[in-house]
């Protein structure tokens, strides 16, 4: 023990102590409130790229599906539906994007087919169907799109272009 410790202990007993304890408590509330930013943050940033509403109904040709999410940026378009074991009937992923364009969707990390349905100004522009899990090989809309609405392979068999789409959020 060094005479600065020495002289502190024996002068004040417990003082060099109790600022150990107010440094202890003071570095761990920083870890807690850092703690609880990245956290918050983690799940803003993942509720924001990626919404989840039940209320949201996707009708096209008469044919109405729920939403299970709504991919509105890069991360959660390029996300989508990988990884998922599977997709219940009737409900489908929408991904929305801010331009018109011709995106290409593929198949990677996916675990069951689903039919691809793209969209522009609430028109089917194009569907790809039956499109296989693992599949890297992109595909295009025949013109551009603004939305692409994805479902259980077969779920789009009787969907063709021209076909009207209505979105509802309850």
């Amino acid at each position: 023990m060094d005479a600065v410790d020495t002289h502190s202990t024996t002068q004040n007993p417990g003082r060099v102590m109790v600022k150990r304890e107010k440094k202890i408590s003071s570095f761990g509330l920083a870890i807690l409130v850092i703690t609880l930013v990245v956290v918050a943050g983690g799940w803003y940033i993942d509720h924001s790229s990626q919404s989840q509403s039940a209320t949201e109904q996707i009708t096209i040709d008469g044919k109405t599906w729920q939403s299970i999410g709504k991919a509105t940026n890069d991360e959660a378009r390029e996300r989508g539906l990988s990884h998922r074991p599977s997709l219940e009937r009737g409900t489908g992923m929408l991904f929305v994007f801010d331009t018109p364009g011709k995106y290409g969707f593929w198949m990677k990390d996916m675990q069951f087919p689903i039919d691809i349905i793209f969209i522009h100004d609430g028109v089917v522009d194009a569907v790809a169907r039956d499109r296989s899990p693992g599949d890297l090989s992109p595909v295009f809309p025949a013109t551009v799109a603004d939305q692409v609405f994805e479902v259980n392979a077969g779920e789009a068999e009787d969907i063709q272009p021209g076909d009207g789409v209505v979105l509802e959020v309850y």
